[in-house]
């Protein structure tokens, strides 16, 4: 069982969930769960809350320990470490689908209960698709929380969790999560527990913070700020800041992040003008907040996914990049975004490619009257990455972020085959050489064992008959002069 340092004042515990590439209609259907007359204007919305970079990892880096994972004093900067400092007790959980698509851990997360392990464990012994499988992966990062909960809410120990999930942009009805919010209720989760919702989306990601009474009442330029910051850009380095605001809530440090100095906590008052860089994002980012998602065009989505690869493509073969790095094929497209509406519209496309299922994230000038992209510069292309060594075989970063290393192939010759074979087939008439030997050998020394017997019985009765021959003749009378009461002294 985990230890936990006591807190002398009680301090407010605190719960996110994360859901991943969620649809809008299944988000909202989470938050109607909280809405209602009886939580009029206790849940604050930030629609304009925006991701720092496309990837998924980073972004959640950002929110974790406040900048990217080549920090130095990272361990130490984990949002986990500051509540763990405070006497809170820690949980994090991802579902498969994020594991998978995210190999490496967060080995220095110092969490104090933590999924991932264990679901490593049950995905290598069991088959778990966080897409077709009747009991979903993410139901386990659900199920966690769930246990979780139901030990610490009624606890007077303080508590920090985090639960990330997948979602299927297919989802389009009810959330699967309103069944657990439900049951979560029900435990207590709205009475003394600040709910952090996040939508996390390319674009059009979304913020929702539940603030529990007694907070409010406790806190009020917390609740007016949270209403003025409503339609401000905010990223996850503000929402980091929020977290170890709450952490410091009697003795504020405010803490300047190298990432973003521009940055603050949620519960104080943003400027009123702040821009993409005072948040910490990047003009592409930002665009997305203004981007539409266009009426479903399969022909129009092809065109630019086919497009996209094709400069990628192109490029490679110009930069002489080849002969080291995969060419790629598109697999599918999984987003197109429209950022501008002129004439020749701008979009933001998430393209999928084999080999190995790399995902390219491009902004195009497309002209759909020709059917070309007017412009596009695939050094602006971003890249997902599953692999950190994925591409080692280029030093300069406007190659690596393009570039899959060619996997390198050991060609084996056809009469190494066949040495090889011949080698194989003699190893095994050696083993079974043996096993015959083996089988022999115990036969011969079982037959030793039996002839030993029957050595040993037949001289114990050899010894048996000599003994009674001497008795005989002591008590034959002919042969003894003495033999008065001789029967009488014998005792048997």
């Amino acid at each position: 069982m985990a230890r936990f340092r006591r807190t002398q004042s009680k301090k407010p515990k605190v719960v996110i969930f994360g859901f991943n590439g969620i649809t809008e209609e299944s988000y909202q259907s989470i938050l109607n769960e909280i809405r209602g007359p009886d939580n009029e204007n206790t849940l604050h919305e930030m629609p304009k809350y925006g991701r720092v970079e496309e990837d998924d990892y980073l972004n959640l880096y950002a929110l974790l320990a406040g900048g990217n994972q080549n920090r130095a004093d990272l361990r130490s900067s984990y949002i986990f470490q500051h509540f763990k400092n405070q006497g809170y007790a820690t949980a994090f959980a991802e579902d498969l689908s994020f594991i998978r698509k995210y190999p490496f851990e967060f080995e220095e997360l110092s969490a104090d209960f933590y999924l991932r392990p264990l679901l490593n464990t049950i995905a290598g012994s069991v088959h778990l698709d966080s897409q077709t499988s009747n009991l979903k992966s993410a139901n386990y990062v659900y199920d966690y929380g769930e246990q979780f909960l139901k030990r610490y809410l009624k606890s007077s120990q303080p508590i920090f969790g985090l639960f990330w999930s997948t979602n299927s942009e297919k989802e389009n009805t009810k959330h699967p999560f309103v069944e657990y919010l439900k049951r979560f209720k029900k435990f207590g989760l709205l009475e003394e527990t600040i709910v952090i919702f996040i939508s996390d989306h390319l674009c059009k990601s979304s913020l929702s913070i539940w603030l529990p009474n007694k907070f409010r009442e406790e806190h009020p330029s917390i609740v007016t700020n949270l209403d003025k910051n409503t339609n401000q850009l905010t990223s996850p380095y503000d929402l980091y800041l929020t977290l170890q605001d709450i952490t410091e809530l009697e003795n504020k440090n405010h803490t300047k992040l190298l990432e973003c100095p521009n940055c603050q906590s949620l519960f104080e008052e943003l400027p009123i003008n702040r821009r993409c860089q005072d948040a910490g994002r990047s003009k592409v980012n930002c665009d997305c907040d203004s981007s539409t998602k266009p009426s479903l065009n399969e022909t129009l989505n092809s065109e630019l996914g086919t497009l996209v690869i094709k400069h990628i493509n192109m490029h490679l073969q110009s930069t002489q990049l080849l002969e080291h790095c995969e060419e790629f094929t598109l697999q599918k497209v999984e987003s197109v975004n429209q950022i501008t509406t002129e004439v020749i519209p701008k979009y933001r496309v998430q393209v999928m490619a084999q080999p190995k299922s790399v995902i390219f994230f491009a902004s195009v000038i497309y002209n759909p009257a020709n059917q070309k992209i007017e412009k596009a510069s695939v050094r602006t292309f971003r890249r997902f990455y599953r692999d950190k060594n994925e591409s080692d075989c280029q030093t300069e970063k406007k190659f690596r972020k393009i570039c899959l290393c060619k996997t390198k192939k050991q060609s084996v010759k056809p009469d190494e085959n066949n040495d090889l074979k011949e080698i194989m087939e003699k190893l095994i008439k050696k083993v079974e050489d043996l096993e015959k030997n083996c089988m022999l050998q115990t036969q011969s020394i079982k037959k030793d064992i039996i002839k030993l017997k029957d050595m040993m019985a037949k001289s114990t009765e050899n010894k048996v008959e000599r003994t009674l021959s001497k008795t005989e003749t002591k008590e034959n009378p002919e042969s003894s002069e003495s033999h008065s009461n001789t029967e009488l002294s014998m005792h048997f």
